[in-house]
């Protein structure tokens, strides 16, 4: 994450909003990680590959986004792979508790 940050401080080309965009992405990544990290049984390994390997198209889409969140396709396509992030949380935790 503090690479993220300097990278946005010291390249012209890296535009501020791709730079927060970007370690939104990162910090969001990390919790997920450490919250399937509390479920028991064969969920934890999974699903914490899974949100680790959907952090490269996640920073990608961040990277070529136009800056601004109006008509901004990749704040949709993101908003869009957070909630399914999500809903596999969610049946991962209900399913560990079983």
């Amino acid at each position: 994450m503090e690479v993220n940050l300097l990278l946005g401080y010291l390249l012209s080309g890296y535009q501020e909003f791709n730079m927060w965009f970007n370690t939104i992405v990162i910090v969001e990544t990390m919790i997920f990680v450490l919250l399937a990290q509390l479920m028991r049984g064969g969920f934890r390994t999974p699903l914490s590959i899974l949100y680790t390997l959907a952090l490269l198209p996640e920073l990608v889409i961040g990277s070529l986004s136009p800056a601004g969140f109006v008509d901004n396709w990749a704040a949709i396509t993101y908003i869009v792979l957070l909630l399914i992030k999500v809903v596999f949380l969610v049946i991962g935790l209900r399913a560990s508790r079983m």
